[in-house]
Formats: C-alpha cells, structure tokens, sequence
C-alpha cells in the first residue's frame, strides 16, 4: 500500500443545533477569539458564478452587499449587526489559531496540523463547526487512511501507538482539541463528524487494481490495516482514470492523481469551495426538513423555494453533486413530508381562520339583531 502522496487535505464537520440566533451570533461577536468572516464577490468569485441566485440571496447574501451597505454594517455596533446577521441565510465565523510549528517527524506517529476553524450559522439554527486539516510531511496514503479514521474517533481513547500529534503552540495534545469542540457545540458526548476529504497520489493511475482496497477503506474511514469486511453505501460522483469522488452519510472522498496538472492546483480549491459549500447547504437542508416534521419548525420563503425547486447551483458537475447526496439520504421522501406536513398545516390554519371569520360573522349577525330588535321595541 506504499502510494505516495503529493497532497492532502481533510475537513471534520460537527453539526450542532442552538436556540436562539441572535444571542448566539452576538456572543460570537463578543468574543475575542472569534472573527466574523463577511462573504465578498471579488473575493468569492466561484460561489458567485456556481450557485442560483435563489442560493446566493438566501445563504450568501453578503456577496451582494454594495461597499455602502459593508461600510454602514462595519459602523454598527455588535447587537446590530447580531440582528442583521441573524437574518441572513448563513453566516461564518473564524477561530483565531495561534503560529504552527512545522517539521516534526516520528516513528509510527502522525503529526498534523489544523489550518483553520470555523463556525458556519444558519438561519435555521443548524450550526456547524468545521476543522480544516493537513499531515506534515505526509508521505503514503497509509497515513492519510489512519489520520482520518483517528481523527474522527478522537473522543474515543486510543492507545500509544495510535496516537496522533498536533503541531501547534496553542494546543498541547489533541485532549485539548476534543475540549475546544466540546466546548463550542456544548455537547458533552460528540457525534462523529462528517468528513470531506481529498487526497492526491503523485503520477499515478487510481483506478489501478492495487488500489482498489485502498479506496475501499478510504471511502469507509478505516485505518490501513482495519478491514473491508464492511462496505458503507455511497454513491458515485464522478469516475475517471485520475479522479474518484464518492459520496456516503459519512461524508465525500476525493482521490486524484498528479498525472493531471489540475487535480493538485484546481480540484482541490474548488472541492474546499463550492462542494463544500454545497455539502453545509444540504446537511442543513437535511436537518430542518426533520426538524419541521419533528416538531413544526417554522421555515421562511426563501428557505422553502430554495429547498422544494431544488434550484442550487448552476454548475453541472455540483448540480449532480448534490443529487447523490439527496439519494443517499433519501432526501426525495423527506421533501415529499415535508410539502404534505405544510399542506397539512395550511389547510389546519385556513379552517381555523374559517371559524374565528364564522364566529366574527355570527356575532355580527346577532349584533344586528338585536339592534333591529331594539330599534322597533322603540
């Protein structure tokens, strides 16, 4: 399994849920740690071009901001801009990481570093808290394989040798990163993180037969030497001699290969951009949908147009993106639900308006009764 690497990165997503939007965003702007990061066009053209404008209006909004409107919003103070914020269909927020410390090595121990975290609000309450990372000196995909099954299972206790090393002077092992997370989602037992993974072998073709079990166990988040007894479901994204990307409820793996210029320099800006963002779209798609059905969860319009007229992005290959993952959830019945619950709720609201309009039009008709009654007993 000696399959060099020319480039890795991977992304570990937990979703949390809060209960009020603008005392959350608020103590976000509060607190020092935390920088609020305000979408722009100029900076962001690839969301510009790749999502609707349905997209772009609810959960992206500020890339439409004129340089007036950033001006009067960087002038307010926080409970302002909380109430704006809240508003909007997403917004982000960066962690402040401290220097890196770069070069360390180690007999059977993986050294990584974290290069950004941030927490991405929804307007539905929906939070998700997004750790991008890197191996150092990252030399076969065996590494890559045991890092992410690792990572992901950090509340898990884990031997000596299984141990992974952070390289950072703001985090001393990866007990205190556990801890960060806990203390950001508020969640004393974590849920396993979704991951959006991409690796790139150097000058390989990966659709080679010695690289079968290898994706296997990528795609199932297995260390190098676990088994491929277990298959999760997943779904074919795209498939070619020097690109693999599949889906699953666990998250999407990119596999590529430097024999194509683009797969080192292109894909994997575009894969930690607009499939990426694509992905949070969906999962929070995924998560009100049940919250509706769970408990009424009251939706607005553009969330609902956004989310029944399916229209996302304008590119093909994201557009067929987020089609997988709707049949890998099973999405198509969710959306089924949820149009039935709110027809339901409609028609529950349009008779109860009937009777109170009946009620109303009957005690008017009595009133007028009785004044005629009145008026001829006079």
């Amino acid at each position: 399994m000696e399959n060099k690497v020319r480039y890795q990165y991977c992304y570990f997503i937990y979703p949390y849920k809060i209960t009020n939007n603008k005392s959350y965003i608020y103590s976000l702007l509060k607190n020092k740690k935390f920088k609020l990061n305000l979408l722009e066009k100029d900076k962001e053209i690839e969301l510009h071009k790749c999502f609707s404008h349905y997209v772009r209006d609810y959960y992206f909004n500020t890339l439409q901001w004129s340089n007036e409107q950033k001006k009067a919003f960087n002038s307010m103070n926080e409970k302002l801009k909380a109430n704006i914020l809240a508003k909007q269909g997403s917004c982000y927020f960066s962690y402040s990481l401290e220097n890196q410390i770069h070069g360390k090595i180690g007999e059977n121990k993986i050294y990584f570093t974290i290069d950004e975290i941030v927490i991405a609000c929804m307007a539905s309450k929906n939070c998700f808290l997004i750790l991008k990372t890197h191996i150092e000196n990252i030399d076969t995909i065996r590494e890559a394989l045991d890092f992410n099954y690792k990572f992901r299972n950090l509340s898990q206790k884990l031997n000596e040798f299984d141990k992974i090393f952070i390289q950072s002077t703001q985090f001393d092992a990866c007990d205190e990163i556990q801890t960060l997370i806990t203390s950001i989602t508020n969640k004393v037992e974590l849920d396993l993180p979704y991951i959006h993974s991409y690796v790139c072998l150097d000058e390989q073709d990966i659709n080679s037969a010695s690289l079968e079990e290898v994706y296997e166990k990528y795609q199932n988040i297995e260390p190098a030497g676990g088994s491929t007894a277990f298959s999760a479901p997943k779904k074919e994204i795209l498939n070619t001699n020097y690109l693999k990307l599949y889906s699953g409820r666990s998250g999407n793996f990119l596999l590529t290969s430097s024999v194509k210029n683009e797969n080192y320099t292109k894909v994997p800006y575009i894969f930690e951009t607009t499939y990426l963002y694509t992905y949070l779209i969906f999962l929070d798609q995924k998560y009100t949908s049940e919250s509706i059905l769970e408990n009424n969860y009251k939706t607005n319009e553009k969330w609902e147009k956004i989310f029944i007229k399916n229209e996302i992005t304008l590119n093909e290959e994201e557009d067929i993106f987020y089609k997988k993952l709707k049949e890998i959830w099973n999405i198509e019945n969710l959306e089924k639900s949820v149009i039935e619950h709110k027809r339901i709720k409609y028609q529950q609201k349009e008779k109860k308006w009937n009777i109170i309009l009946g009620i109303i039009l009957l005690i008017s008709i009595l009133l007028n009764l009785y004044n005629l009654y009145i008026n001829i007993i006079m």
